[in-house]
């Protein structure tokens, strides 16, 4: 698995910027996706999205999109190792796709190889440069790889991005958090507090953050 891994690394420096091809789907296929996608993005049936996906797949089989939205719902049914498969075929195709080389990172982390996580959430790092909503996977990518420095640089640049949900808030909070700076933690909260993007309940809600309630920078809104 690591020489593969190590194969699409050589392909993704080899191959021009722009060669990635753009797929065009029939509209039975694109009305197949666009249901797939909806199963799984509310929840409704993961079964169906990866059936339906299959379908859009057999007809495209080089259709990042299709690979990378099965390579999700294979993840989410707890089969990491077809989900890389996916993933793997994506960032093949798409070598400048930064979200590809994430799904490969999640893919690979959750199946245990972490050598090769590693390498694929370098790869996405230097690929990614805005999406708050991606710099906040990678940063809970890199936390859970253990590098602690870089998940807080993730992080960080997650708060920049524009309209920065809150989840960017929580995440560079649980960070600080695992580095025990329960005061850097604290203000990052106050920030999204602040702002009106967290509340009180998120705080309270979140098992890893609920005991900064006490902290004097969250004073104001633990009030009671």
């Amino acid at each position: 698995m690591y020489l593969r891994l190590l194969t699409i690394l050589l392909i993704a420096f080899l191959l021009p910027e722009g060669s990635q091809g753009q797929i065009v789907r029939p509209q039975e296929l694109s009305l197949q996706y666009h249901r797939a996608e909806r199963a799984f993005r509310t929840g409704s049936s993961l079964n169906e999205a990866k059936t339906r996906l299959d379908t859009v797949i057999r007809a495209l089989p080089e259709d990042v999109e299709a690979l990378m939205l099965r390579s999700q719902v294979l993840l989410a049914l707890g089969r990491p190792e077809d989900a890389a498969r996916d993933a793997q075929s994506a960032v093949a195709l798409q070598p400048a796709n930064g979200e590809a080389w994430l799904l490969l990172c999640e893919t690979r982390r959750s199946a245990g190889a972490v050598a090769e996580a590693v390498t694929a959430l370098e790869r996405a790092g230097s690929l990614i440069d805005s999406g708050a909503d991606l710099h906040i996977r990678l940063s809970y990518n890199a936390q859970m790889l253990g590098d602690l420095d870089q998940a807080e640089a993730f992080g960080r640049l997650a708060l920049t991005q524009d309209r920065s949900p809150a989840g960017a808030n929580v995440q560079l909070a649980r960070v600080f958090q695992a580095k025990s700076r329960p005061d850097a933690a604290a203000v990052t909260l106050a920030g999204g507090l602040e702002k009106g993007i967290l509340t009180a309940r998120d705080v309270t809600a979140d098992p890893e953050l609920s005991s900064l309630r006490s902290r004097p920078e969250l004073q104001r809104w633990f009030q009671n």
